[in-house]
């Protein structure tokens, strides 16, 4: 929902990024703006905390151990009640043309890092959640 000023507010959203300040930085600022955060340390604690709350968006690193970003999407994806749910990659890498065309095919959404509060804000009221 949106509160008024275009931000979305009051939904459920994971964040998933091996560093923890990261993850702290972006939960505080989605806590902020009413969301309910839940953080995952790589992309299987994402799996399983999408599968238990069903977030209505997910930001994810693209790198990370055990299982990155990208392979953590594409499994969403598969998922039916997740096929339409939000995800936005967030990167500190510089990508080729043809990584950025294969994760515009997974996630709908690339920031780069460190992640503008405006970018993430856009991003999830690009795609009408909340």
């Amino acid at each position: 929902m949106s509160d008024g000023t275009g931000i979305i507010t009051g939904g459920i959203i994971v964040i998933a990024d091996d560093h923890a300040s990261t993850r702290r930085v972006l939960a505080d600022l989605l806590r902020t703006d009413g969301w309910t955060v839940f953080e995952a340390r790589d992309g299987v604690e994402l799996l399983g905390l999408a599968a238990l709350h069903l977030p209505d968006a997910v930001v994810s690193d693209l790198s990370m151990p055990r299982m990155g970003g990208l392979e953590a999407a594409r499994a969403l994806r598969r998922r039916p009640a997740f096929g339409s749910r939000c995800l936005i990659a967030i990167t500190a890498r510089q990508l080729t043309a043809g990584q950025e065309r294969q994760i515009g095919s997974v996630f709908d959404h690339l920031l780069e890092k460190p992640v503008r509060p405006s970018a993430l804000r856009l991003s999830l009221t690009s795609v009408g959640i909340g």
